[in-house]
């Protein structure tokens, strides 16, 4: 599936349908989409999008006791704004009838990111420095 590629004008992918790494850095700018990427990961890539929710909120500093209506502002977030977002890149599912979400296979791109994220910085500069020794 070939799909355009000018990031510029708003395309995800490049000529091999794979995600553009402006798509990859813009899907990683949001603290509340790399939460629910990163829960989403950790349940085997599927969950009900009121646990994810609940999981970003907790992440956010909520209460984890408190009621789902103390939360609405995140589910109103994800559901109108994040997850659409994610679901357009198609690294998301969204199945509204089940009220789940699932990763697809086009996330993975994303995690390379996210696990350097987790890197402490002074090790991070190591690593890029030998990568790009090794580049040239």
């Amino acid at each position: 599936m070939a799909l355009s590629f000018d990031p510029v004008d708003g395309d995800t992918a490049n000529r091999d349908g794979v995600l553009a790494e402006s798509c990859v850095y813009d899907l990683l700018a949001s603290s509340r989409r790399r939460v629910l990427l990163r829960y989403l990961d950790r349940n085997g890539g599927r969950a009900a999008f009121a646990d994810a929710t609940r999981a970003v909120a907790v992440a956010e500093g909520e209460d984890p006791a408190a009621a789902p209506s103390e939360y609405k502002h995140v589910y109103v977030s994800l559901y109108q704004s994040h997850v659409p977002k994610l679901e357009q890149a198609g690294v998301v599912e969204h199945d509204r009838e089940a009220k789940t979400l699932a990763l697809t296979e086009r996330a993975a791109p994303l995690f390379a990111h996210l696990e350097l994220e987790l890197v402490p910085p002074a090790r991070r500069r190591t690593l890029v420095s030998r990568l790009a020794d090794r580049l040239g």
